[in-house]
């Protein structure tokens, strides 16, 4: 799935934000994590950000230089919490000219218009992608949320998942990639190859 969102993406430099993570030591342990993971897909850069919690100057200098920017799992509000304000824009100024951002789990959550957060209820989301995503989804738990009329829930399986641009949605990665729109399921179209 990665490898796909990575062909698909312009050329340059990969940066991971792990903000849903703690931060301190849990921080330093998923971006190394997900740098050791980028690093071996191909001949790209991999980058870490600073954690924004303790160098926004410095994690706002590293997005500004990135093609690609990962948001690896963890806690969706913390990312939220992280992702405020200039972070936030960072991001829109990176998709505006046409960069990627690549959420897992919590990263794919905020990245919808809607988020879940565990034990807190439906939050606003960065609103890349519309609806909720449903990270981990197993074909069973469409998760008994209050969405307006129209609005998508993306079913997205172990190691697989959408990758959205202008409006259209396409299945990467293993199969399964679903969506509930109005109480309707269909799979997201496979991308060719």
């Amino acid at each position: 799935m990665d490898t796909s969102v990575l062909e698909r993406s312009p050329a340059g430099e990969v940066v991971v934000l792990a903000g849903a993570a703690a931060q301190g030591r849990e921080y330093d342990i998923a971006s190394r994590n997900a740098v050791a993971y980028y690093s071996q897909l191909g001949r790209r850069p991999v980058e870490i950000a600073p954690d924004p919690r303790s160098d926004r100057v410095g994690c706002l200098a590293a997005l500004e230089g990135s093609a690609i920017v990962v948001l690896p799992g963890g806690s969706p509000r913390r990312l939220l919490d992280v992702l405020v304000g200039d972070c936030a824009r960072a991001l829109k100024e990176l998709h505006a000219r046409g960069g990627t951002i690549s959420g897992a789990s919590a990263g794919a959550m905020v990245l919808c218009a809607r988020t879940m957060i565990p034990g807190g209820g439906l939050t606003a989301g960065l609103g890349f992608v519309p609806g909720v995503a449903i990270p981990h989804f197993d074909g069973s738990n469409w998760w008994n949320l209050d969405l307006a009329p129209g609005l998508p829930r993306w079913g997205l399986p172990e190691c697989g998942g959408i990758f959205y641009r202008d409006g259209a949605a396409e299945a990467v990665g293993s199969a399964g990639a679903q969506v509930l729109i109005d109480g309707h399921v269909t799979p997201v179209g496979r991308h060719p190859g």
